[in-house]
């Protein structure tokens, strides 16, 4: 006979190695939007605070937890994981507000309060739970002295809950110069107008530092943009690709806009969301078409296609705990390689259109590469090739393409030509004399 033997794991080991899950900051963030999202708050606002050590709070006007709520909250694994969910609802796992907070934090602390309703709140520490691990999980009451000002804040709300990080060690250290802190914030930006995009445009408010964010869709809407007709696969998914306006239809501001946070060749692929929250942002998802599999390259960067899954189908498509990543079914990779190859065809045909120096019949020898003027040489910027590359160019590739050219013109070796032609044309004289 088998006899059960009950096990108890150090609290902090184990939550020590809880925050090496791999959430990057921008993800941690986005982790706590979505429970403000599934409490229906219409206002969020995240701050950076950054003195002798660097603090954010969250804060929301959600319909807020009462204490016994927000205690069950807390809890390391708070619900039922397999449990269906509301259809509005971005979580899954019950765990995602605890490990997105430790994996930047030590100190955690929840407050929040439902309308006509007191003020509840909780908090974690990591560091407490370290030295006296002896008493298993636990949690403290109330919040940090120096966090007073920030209930207050929340006070003012009919209802709402605030979620603070201190002790945040995963970004502080030597190297972090106010350069730095300021990049940081901007991935947390382009992250959020990204990921939530879709709520944005429904009118859902998110400030960072009191500034209101603007929706950044990958689906650029213009005149010029190619859409392929919407489908729906199954009851839980839906797709439609979109091939983005050649370079020459938009203006270099527009094209910068919308090239994405990598840049127009990484940004192609699927979007996929589920329940209209953006899970992953450009990619090909490890689809075939034929046997072979489909990778980005250049002449399909005006491709990007929007995949939506709803949340009753997260273990189906194996979302992760970060919902970061995802693994299409077998069921549809056949049909979503198809899509994808039709969707490459036509944007490479648009690329193409754009990039074969447009196949326009120009007899170049009547095109002077070269301009001589006020004694110095420079590049035809007319020449038919260069407008057609610098056309192409996204902003970025212009610039330095320009710089190139002017390299060249600033170095041009015209003395040395003229020597050697002149020494050319006086080795011919001399055959010719012989």
């Amino acid at each position: 006979m088998n006899n059960k033997v009950i096990i108890n794991p150090d609290p902090f080991f184990l939550l020590n190695s809880l925050r090496s899950v791999g959430y990057s900051l921008a993800h941690a963030v986005a982790d706590i939007i979505d429970n403000s999202i599934s409490a229906h708050a219409s206002k969020i606002n995240i701050q950076f605070e950054y003195d002798k050590a660097i603090r954010i709070y969250f804060l929301d006007n959600g319909h807020g937890m009462n204490s016994e709520e927000l205690l069950e909250a807390m809890n390391i694994s708070s619900k039922d994981c397999e449990k269906e969910r509301s259809s509005t609802d971005l979580g899954r796992f019950g765990i995602g507000l605890k490990i997105a907070s430790f994996s930047q934090c030590k100190h955690l602390t929840v407050v929040s309060k439902k309308e006509k309703e007191n003020i509840s709140s909780y908090r974690w520490d990591l560091d407490l739970l370290k030295k006296q691990n002896q008493d298993g999980f636990f949690i403290l009451s109330g919040y940090e002295n120096e966090d007073k000002y920030l209930i207050d804040l929340l006070d003012s709300y009919n209802s709402g809950t605030l979620v603070i990080w201190n002790k945040i060690d995963r970004l502080e250290d030597d190297t972090l110069t106010p350069d730095k802190y300021t990049s940081i914030i901007d991935d947390v930006i382009c992250n959020l107008r990204l990921t939530f995009h879709r709520f944005l445009e429904q009118g859902i408010s998110i400030s960072v530092n009191n500034e209101e964010l603007k929706p950044w869709s990958p689906f650029f809407q213009s005149p010029n943009t190619y859409e392929f007709p919407f489908e729906e696969l199954d009851d839980s998914v839906s797709v439609k690709c979109y091939i983005l306006p050649s370079r020459r239809k938009i203006s270099d501001e527009v094209a910068l806009e919308n090239q994405g946070i990598e840049g127009w060749e990484m940004q192609q692929g699927f979007y996929l969301y589920r329940n209209d929250r953006l899970i992953v942002p450009g990619s090909w998802l490890n689809l075939s078409y034929n046997g072979k599999r489909l990778v980005k390259k250049v002449e399909y960067q005006l491709v990007r296609i929007e995949l939506n899954i709803r949340n009753n189908v997260d273990f189906e498509w194996n979302i992760d705990v970060k919902k970061a990543a995802a693994k299409v079914p077998n069921k549809y990779r056949s049909r979503l390689g198809l899509i994808a190859y039709q969707a490459r065809k036509k944007g490479k045909e648009i690329y193409n259109g754009v990039n074969s120096s447009r196949k326009i019949r120009i007899n170049l020898k009547r095109e002077n590469l070269w301009e001589y003027k006020n004694c110095e040489y420079s590049i035809n910027r007319n020449f038919p090739l260069v407008t057609d590359l610098m056309h192409n160019l996204c902003p970025t590739d212009k610039k330095l393409f320009n710089e190139i050219i002017k390299l060249i013109e600033d170095k041009l070796p015209v003395r040395m030509i003229s020597t050697n032609t002149l020494e050319e044309d006086e080795e011919e004289e001399d055959e010719e004399d012989i």
